[in-house]
């Protein structure tokens, strides 16, 4: 497994080398990130860590804006390739899972300043319901666990960390779309609380 660092690359050439080293799958679905503390990292099965974030509007989004609602956190970065493949296996996804209306996904860009985030958004096709926010110190990526871009934690309506996805390769949007339905109303995450 190949992990990046969260800290930006010095420069183009090093941002295109972090881009190449990320697009190695990760199809683990479990979490394999040590301690397991109530401050620790996300792990299945367990609440979702603490999660307070500026939107790139200078809004806030944290855990009483999501509260009762499913919700996606999905860590990126505008340089990175595999992350514009993830958010539109993501957006697919979200498409072909309609019963999860109420759905919101949090888009964490890790490092990059506000305007480079608000342009990119400008241009970006992104899902219903997307919120782009700003982890420019990496805190949340690390409170969160989230050693590699993009990574993709799916958290049911009770706040309850359901699956998560590491790194982007085949199978991804299948994976995503399946997902997706267990944090529906009856999904199965429905109906494990």
């Amino acid at each position: 497994m190949l992990l990046i660092s969260l800290l930006p690359a010095a420069g183009a050439a090093g941002q295109a080398a972090d881009a190449r080293a990320i697009t190695t799958p990760d199809t683990d679905s479990g979490n394999h990130v040590g301690d397991v503390s109530a401050a620790g990292p996300a792990q299945i099965g367990r609440p979702h860590p603490t999660l307070e974030l500026d939107v790139i509007d200078g809004s806030l989004v944290n855990e009483a804006r999501l509260a009762g609602h499913p919700f996606v956190v999905d860590f990126f970065a505008t340089w990175c390739e595999p992350c514009h493949r993830a958010l539109a296996d993501l957006k697919a996804a979200r498409a072909e899972a309609p019963a999860t209306a109420d759905l919101t996904i949090v888009l964490v860009d890790l490092s990059e300043s506000p305007q480079v985030v608000s342009r990119w958004a400008a241009r970006a096709s992104l899902p219903p319901q997307a919120i782009v926010t700003l982890d420019r110190a990496g805190v949340a990526a690390r409170r969160w666990g989230a050693h590699r871009l993009p990574t993709t934690f799916l958290v049911d309506a009770t706040g309850v960390v359901r699956h998560i996805n590491r790194g982007w390769g085949p199978g991804y949007r299948a994976r995503l779309s399946r997902w997706l339905l267990d944090l529906a109303p009856g999904g199965r995450s429905a109906q494990t609380r």
